[in-house]
């Protein structure tokens, strides 16, 4: 599979051949700006009648379902005033089908879905249908900054997120992904554009007419063979992407070891194992992070010889050793070889805050330029949950027998912190911890010691039951002895 999730809507017939035209779905992050003047864009669309309001969504009741472009702005701007280091708040974004597929109310529900996933669905927001182009589209705008706690609405990797989120939510509604390879992509080769069908899934079939693309036995399109030669003349190389595509591997081939390893397809039993492909964790990394794709190029079951760069956030393939050969990469002798597997452990924490990814960095020994912040969030259940935790355990046991439970304390910028190694959550200690534990915390030669260990789940007695639910140890199960840090 690519980048992009790869759905289709099968529509099956038992005596013929469909041939579906592809369904593409665009979300588009447009600029921001300090005036919201998507506002007044979007509201002269409606006034002049190319557009029409589709919805007006947690704005206060005074506003109304019809309010005017200053009452709009004037809330917006209330909303992003308690956060001024963000200079431009608005958000704007434009979702668009092909041609007429879709209308305006399909188009306003995949947009609140998408607002959903991109973090909105509590913001204010208003969606507007513009009917002004050939390819019907809605447009959706709001405020960076969270009605809730007045911080910025988490943006990383927004553009790459956007894509992902409504190729999720178009397969979530039953509408089914379907992708235009052959338009969406830049190419130099017939293999490189087969390839791209290829791990989307597809079958491909060459005949008198051009490139045949099945999908679940239906023919998706045929591509004629005048039209992808014209396309591959038309190619032009993008030398300043092509550069940072070389800085990437540079600088990650030196973190995270780009030895192939061979992933296998097994018969019934684990029987007679296939080689499908290879990967590394560097082209997992560069994959997740940066969704540029490696496709490895193997005979039978020898080692990689080569492979094809797939550039997905850029829409371009490329001959791999364009960028780097495998036997550069060789060169490159990384000082860990479990940085990826480590790094995909810490990302699976709530991190919320520079503070998180500090004590994570330096508890997983990971470069803190390589830990993203996360959607995962405590509630208010999360933190009572703990609570009671803690006050069922240190009833019978010392602060500093913690470890025996994967929890460990930690101390940061004059702060402690407590983080639960087995369910990857990070917790501020005053949030869970009696005022008298927290003082022994401040102690400045407190430690955590190492203990004999024993069963912790006897050891809490009656926190047995909580501790089950909560995806603990077996009751027959030993804790791990950990190294304790000392203050």
């Amino acid at each position: 599979m690519g980048f992009e999730q790869r759905n289709q809507k099968t529509h099956q017939d038992n005596s013929w051949l469909i041939s579906l035209n592809s369904i593409i779905m665009i979300a588009k992050i447009l600029d921001s700006s300090a005036s919201f003047h998507a506002v007044d864009y979007n509201h002269k669309k409606t006034s002049n009648g190319r557009g029409e309001l589709m919805a007006v969504r947690n704005f206060p009741d005074y506003i109304g379902k019809n309010p005017s472009p200053k009452e709009v702005k004037k809330y917006l701007k209330f909303v992003s005033s308690v956060n001024s280091s963000i200079k431009k708040p608005q958000f704007h974004a434009a979702i668009s089908c092909k041609g007429k597929e879709f209308d305006k109310d399909q188009l306003t529900e995949i947009a609140e879905q998408w607002m959903k996933k991109m973090g909105y669905s509590k913001q204010p927001y208003i969606i507007v249908f513009h009917n002004d182009t050939d390819n019907n589209h809605v447009h959706v705008y709001s405020t960076r900054i969270s009605s809730e706690n007045g911080l910025k609405i988490k943006d990383n990797f927004e553009r790459l997120n956007a894509k992902k989120n409504i190729n999720e939510v178009m397969s979530e509604l039953g509408y089914g992904q379907k992708h235009d390879f052959f338009e969406e992509y830049s190419f130099q080769t017939k293999a490189q554009l087969k390839l791209l069908y290829e791990q989307g899934g597809y079958l491909l079939r060459e005949t008198a007419n051009g490139l045949t693309i099945y999908k679940d036995l239906n023919i998706q399109e045929v591509i004629p063979f005048a039209k992808i030669e014209g396309k591959i003349k038309a190619y032009t190389e993008d030398i300043n992407r092509k550069k940072q595509l070389k800085a990437w591997f540079y600088k990650y081939g030196q973190l995270f070891s780009s030895e192939p390893r061979a992933v296998y397809r097994y018969e019934a039993g684990k029987r007679n194992p296939t080689i499908v492909t290879y990967q590394s964790d560097l082209s997992e990394f560069l994959k997740d992070r940066f969704g540029v794709e490696m496709v490895y190029h193997h005979s039978g079951n020898k080692p990689p010889y080569g492979y094809t760069l797939i550039d997905h956030n850029e829409k371009n393939v490329l001959k791999g050793s364009a960028i780097m050969s495998l036997k550069k990469m060789k060169e490159f002798k990384p000082e860990s070889d479990d940085l990826w597997s480590r790094l995909q452990d810490v990302q699976k924490f709530n991190i919320n805050s520079k503070a998180h990814r500090k004590l994570l960095s330096e508890q997983y020994k990971i470069p803190i330029g390589l830990i993203r912040m996360t959607s995962k969030k405590l509630d208010d259940g999360d933190i009572k949950f703990y609570k009671g935790y803690m006050k069922g355990f240190l009833k019978e046991h010392s602060l500093d027998q913690l470890g025996l439970l994967g929890l460990d304390i930690q101390k940061l910028d004059g702060k402690q912190y407590i983080i639960d190694t087995l369910q990857k959550t990070i917790l501020e200690a005053d949030q869970i911890l009696p005022p008298a534990y927290l003082e022994e915390l401040q102690q400045e030669n407190y430690s955590q010691k190492e203990e004999q260990a024993v069963t912790p789940l006897n050891a809490i007695g009656g926190m047995a039951s909580i501790m089950e639910s909560f995806g603990g140890e077996d009751q027959n199960d030993q804790p791990r002895r950990r190294k304790r840090n000392q203050y």
